[in-house]
């Protein structure tokens, strides 16, 4: 099993992916950087999606603007809800994000932001193996859920449920999105996975060749992506090495080549400029030059674009 230490080892031991809470939480002295523009239309993307052709504006260091308008609740098992009221439905429905890993920087980056969502953020240590057994059935998983809507409707004084939700990641926290995709892939509410530089691998045996059982929840989810009109699988890449573990970028690889996709590449250059590009239905698969500790942090400056794409593709469904 492969365990994904956080940032705050990456230069000191080279056997060890370093993610560290502390360098995501650093905002006091950091200016608001000016919004990576968009690739050219006629790109694959959505016109109505921003696509970042480079994460230069983006680094470890979040600024702190407040929480823009939304209050921040303590739910049960050290859930941080981040709720905009307005977003509720008439029915008290909303469009929930789960996210684990990173929930300081998540919950600056959705405050300055106009996701229309509700995030609820989970941290639980430094490595992938601290996030091993949190969901062990679905019912852990629905536990959760009615305990953040317990939250959300505490909070507005309105009867919630969730109607959408996204699962989503940054660096160590993809094992809980394997748990929940192992124990509750099937939920009807569940329409999307986003990995922010955050889906490792384990390699089989002594070869270079990605565990695809380890895989597996992920490809499923994903296949499921290209079929249904409302489900998303959005994944995000560095070029951050690892030693004895399969990198991003390798499991990347794996995913693009099972999956079949067409890969678009691009040439602009740049420290951690927009590499490829592998978009077909609901699969999003995009990889970023970098591979120091700032270039796997500016990862979470695509949350914001990401959640908004989503968003989209869940409401047209629901829509039609």
């Amino acid at each position: 099993m492969v365990v994904v230490v956080a940032l705050a080892a990456l230069l000191a031991s080279p056997v060890r992916n370093s993610h560290s809470q502390e360098s995501l939480a650093q905002a006091q002295s950091s200016e608001v950087a000016e919004q990576p523009q968009p690739l050219p239309a006629e790109n694959r993307a959505p016109a109505t999606t921003r696509v970042s052709n480079s994460l230069a504006a983006f680094s470890c260091n979040v600024p702190d603007q407040g929480l823009g308008g939304r209050t921040l609740e303590r739910g049960e098992q050290g859930v941080e809800v981040l709720i905009a009221p307005a977003v509720l439905l008439p029915d008290g429905g909303y469009d929930l994000v789960l996210h684990f890993h990173g929930k300081e920087p998540v919950r600056r980056i959705t405050a300055a932001s106009n996701l229309q969502v509700i995030v609820a953020s989970l941290d639980k240590g430094d490595s992938s193996g601290d996030y091993a057994g949190l969901f062990q059935s679905k019912a852990d998983l629905e536990s959760l859920l009615r305990g953040i809507d317990a939250t959300v409707s505490a909070s507005t004084g309105q009867q919630a449920h969730v109607r959408s939700l996204l699962v989503s990641s940054f660096s160590a926290g993809f094992e809980a999105v394997r748990q929940v995709l192992t124990v509750g892939g099937d939920l009807p509410v569940l329409t999307g996975v986003l990995l922010l530089d955050s889906l490792y691998g384990s390699y089989q045996g002594v070869s270079k060749s990605v565990d695809l059982e380890r895989l597996a929840p992920f490809e499923t989810f994903a296949r499921r992506s290209l079929e249904s009109s409302q489900t998303s699988f959005l994944l995000t890449h560095s070029r951050v090495p690892t030693e004895g573990y399969a990198n991003t970028a390798e499991v990347a690889d794996t995913l693009i080549e099972r999956l079949l996709l067409r890969v678009d590449r691009t040439r602009s250059g740049g420290a951690r400029s927009l590499e490829r590009r592998a978009e077909e239905k609901g699969v999003t698969i995009r990889g970023y030059a970098g591979s120091d500790r700032d270039a796997h942090c500016a990862h979470l400056g695509l949350f914001p674009e990401l959640v908004a794409s989503w968003q989209e593709r869940a409401r047209g469904a629901s829509a039609r």
